[in-house]
C-alpha cells in the first residue's frame, strides 16, 4: 500500500470520525441545554404559582392587619386543591423564625429550602431525596418562592414539585437526538466508506497505470536489447550472408579468367551478366538488412510462391552440386499464390534455411523445398534427411552464435538471422525432427509461415 493512499485514508477516517464525534457534541450540548430550559421553565411555573397563592392570601386578609386563622385556612385550603390537581405541596414559613411547615402542619426539614428562603431567593433546584422529605416520588424536584407581607403572619409560601413531565419530555428529546445522531453518524460513515472505496479504486488504477507503465518501459527496454542483438548478429554475419552472392561472382569471375579459348562471346556476357546480377544482390542485401537493423517496415512486393522459391534455390544450387545432395523442389496446389515481402530479405532466410539442411545432409542425400497452401497462409517447408537436431539442444538453435559446426565454420547466425526475418514479415518460424514410422530420426524440417496476398500497403 502506497504512503500516499495511506495519508490519505487517515485523513478520510479522521474526517469522519470528527464528523461523528462533532454530531455527538453538537446534539448532546442541545439536549442538555434544553434540559435545563425546561428546568428552569418548571421554575419559573412554580414561582407564578406561589406569587398566586400569596395574591389570593393577601385579598383575604383584613386590613387591620391581622392574618387571622380563616386567611391562612384560606390558603391551605387552595393549597391542599392545587396539590390534588398539580402533583405539588406547598410549603409555609411562618414569622418569627419558625421552620418549614406544611399547610396539614407537618414539619418540613429539608435546609436547601429553608436556606434559599431566608436568601429570599424565587426559586430552588432539589435532590432527589429533599423531593421525598417534602412527600413529592423520588425525583429531581423544584421549588418556587414568594414573600408574603408580615400583615399575614407568614415570611413566604413556597410550592414545590417533581420535574417528571420535564424528565419524560427530556428522555424523548434524548431518544430522538439518539435517532438524529445515529442517522447522521451512519450518513457521515457511508460518505467516509464510500470516499475510502473511491480511494482504494484510485490506487489500484494508479498502481495499474504505474505496472502498465513499468510493463512498457519494460518490453521498450527488451525490444531494444533484442534489436542491439539483431544488429549486433547482424554485424557480426553479414559476411556469412553476403557469401552465397561473392561465392557466385568468384566462379564467374574464375572463369572469364580461365584460358579456355573456346568460350563464345554470348557465354562471356552471360557470365557477365550474372556477376552484375549478383553484385546488385549485394547491395540490394546491404541496404535490406540496414533498414531491417534500423527497424524499419520496408517496402513490400507481391511476389509469387514459386518466383521466390525458385530464386532461392539458384542461388544455392551450385552447393548442392558441389557436395552431391540433391536440391528439390514441391509446389502445391497454391504454387501461384502470392506474399508480400522484401524479395532479397525473404529469399535470403529461405537460403540460410537451405544451406542450414546442406550442412546437416551427406552426400546422396536429398533436401527438399514444399510450398504449402493454407486458408490464409502460405508454408515453405525445408525438409533434410540428415541425423535430426538433438532434443537437447532442440530450444536453443535460433539463439545468436549458438552453433554445433564451430569447428567447420559455423557461425550459429543462419537460423538466428532466419527467424528474424520471417518475424519482419510477420510470419512463425518453427523447427521440428522428422521421424520415420519406425520412430528412427529421418532429419529435420523447418517451416516457414507467412500470410498470402500481404497488406495492403504492399506494392
Amino acid at each position: 500500500m502506497s504512503q500516499p493512499f495511506l495519508t490519505r485514508r487517515t485523513r478520510t477516517l479522521a474526517l469522519t470520525a470528527f464528523g461523528i464525534g462533532a454530531v455527538v457534541a453538537a446534539e448532546s450540548w442541545v439536549a442538555r441545554h434544553e434540559a435545563q430550559k425546561a428546568l428552569e421553565d418548571l421554575m419559573q411555573d412554580h414561582a407564578l404559582l406561589a406569587l398566586a397563592l400569596t395574591a389570593t392570601l393577601e385579598r383575604a386578609t383584613p386590613a387591620a392587619g391581622d392574618a387571622g386563622a380563616g386567611s391562612v385556612g384560606l390558603l391551605c385550603g387552595a393549597a391542599r386543591e392545587l396539590e390534588r390537581t398539580g402533583g405539588v405541596v406547598v410549603v409555609l414559613k411562618p414569622l418569627g423564625g419558625g421552620g418549614l411547615r406544611a399547610c396539614d402542619g407537618r414539619p418540613v426539614e429539608v435546609r436547601a429550602l429553608a436556606d434559599a428562603v431566608d436568601r429570599g431567593e424565587k426559586s430552588l433546584v432539589l435532590g432527589r431525596d429533599e423531593a421525598v422529605r417534602l412527600g413529592l416520588p423520588e425525583r429531581v424536584g423544584v421549588a418556587g418562592i414568594a414573600p408574603l407581607p408580615a400583615v399575614t403572619g407568614l415570611s413566604a409560601v413556597v410550592v414545590t414539585g417533581t420535574a417528571a413531565s420535564e424528565r419524560d419530555r427530556s428522555k424523548r428529546q434524548q431518544a430522538r437526538t439518539i435517532v438524529s445522531i445515529a442517522v447522521v453518524s451512519a450518513l457521515i460513515l457511508g460518505f467516509g466508506l464510500a470516499d475510502l472505496r473511491r480511494q482504494r479504486r484510485e490506487v489500484a488504477l494508479e498502481r495499474q497505470v504505474e505496472l502498465e507503465k513499468t510493463k512498457q518501459e519494460r518490453d521498450a527496454e527488451l525490444a531494444k536489447a533484442n534489436r542491439m542483438a539483431t544488429i549486433a548478429a547482424l554485424a557480426s554475419g553479414f559476411a556469412h550472408e553476403i557469401g552465397t552472392p561473392l561465392g557466385i561472382i568468384s566462379g564467374r569471375i574464375e572463369q572469364l579468367s580461365a584460358a579456355d579459348t573456346s568460350a563464345t562471346p554470348e557465354r562471356r556476357r552471360e557470365l557477365l551478366a550474372q556477376v552484375a546480377q549478383q553484385v546488385a544482390r549485394v547491395g540490394t542485401l546491404v541496404r535490406s538488412f540496414l533498414a531491417f537493423a534500423r527497424g524499419e517496415s520496408g517496402l513490400l512486393a507481391r511476389v509469387s510462391a514459386r518466383d521466390v522459391a525458385e530464386s532461392a534455390l539458384r542461388l544455392v544450387r551450385h552447393r548442392f552440386v558441389t557436395a552431391n545432395v540433391e536440391l528439390t523442389l514441391e509446389l502445391a496446389a497454391g504454387e501461384e499464390s502470392r506474399i508480400a515481402c522484401e524479395p532479397a530479405l525473404f529469399e535470403q532466410a529461405l537460403v540460410n534455411v537451405l544451406v542450414n539442411a546442406l550442412e546437416a545432409s551427406s552426400a546422396g542425400q536429398v533436401v527438399t523445398l514444399r510450398v504449402d497452401a493454407e486458408a490464409a497462409r502460405l508454408c515453405f517447408a525445408v525438409l533434410d534427411q540428415g541425423s535430426g537436431i538433438p532434443e537437447a539442444v532442440m530450444a536453443r538453435v535460433t539463439e545468436p552464435f549458438f552453433t554445433t559446426k564451430a569447428g567447420s565454420g559455423g557461425t550459429g547466425l543462419g537460423l538466428t538471422i532466419a527467424k528474424e526475418i520471417v518475424a519482419h514479415h510477420r510470419g512463425d518460424f518453427e523447427i521440428h525432427r522428422r521421424a520415420r514410422p519406425d520412430g528412427a530420426t529421418a532429419g529435420t524440417e523447418v517451416l516457414i509461415f507467412v500470410p498470402k496476398h500481404g497488406d495492403q500497403n504492399a506494392t
